[in-house]
């Protein structure tokens, strides 16, 4: 009996969609081809260094370790920062790497702003997008992207199995970014 609902437990906690903490709001949905990643998080620390922490461009690893390597590419002729990622993400045994090239324009005001260039990625769209605030003695940060991979996900848990990769890595740069000092 006790077995059975650690299991039902277990699967509740890796099928539900949202977060929430005091602290922390996340959120991952699928629709349609396109993930949705949302989150929310209140840190110490202050919004400067965290601005800092997202635009090392050559360190987005320090982040989240399925970053495996990202390089500042130079400037576009619009201002933007191009970057690129190599991202490894693992389910159970199955692991899949992803390059992703992309415009990141730092608006100089707390918001980072980024979008994906489909021709050079394993992404056939993305934006995302950060928002910084003071507020008081913390910071509070707010993530936003829509992610549209242009490889194969199977149908029924496919999706079901790439949200909970999202979730995971969502809470573990969520937890990276509190920590920054």
């Amino acid at each position: 009996m006790i077995f059975r609902q650690l299991v039902v437990l277990f699967f509740i906690g890796f099928l539900s969609e949202c977060v929430w903490t005091k602290d922390l709001q996340l959120n991952v949905a699928y629709h349609k081809g396109v993930y949705t990643l949302e989150m929310n998080l209140f840190v110490s620390s202050e919004s400067h260094l965290i601005h800092k922490v997202l635009t090392d461009y050559n360190h987005l690893g320090a982040i989240n370790p399925s970053i495996k390597e990202s390089k500042f590419l130079g400037k576009t002729d619009d201002g933007a920062n191009l970057v690129s990622t190599n991202i490894k993400g693992c389910v159970l045994f199955f692991c899949k790497s992803m390059m992703r090239v992309e415009k990141v324009y730092d608006r100089g005001n707390g918001v980072i702003e980024s979008v994906i260039i489909p021709e050079q990625s394993d992404f056939g769209f993305g934006e995302s997008i950060w928002t910084i605030s003071p507020e008081g003695d913390h910071t509070n940060i707010h993530y936003r992207a829509d992610l549209k991979p242009a490889f194969s996900v199977p149908p029924g848990i496919g999706p079901i199995l790439v949200k909970y990769v999202m979730r995971r890595e969502l809470r573990y740069t969520a937890d990276v970014l509190s920590h920054v000092k």
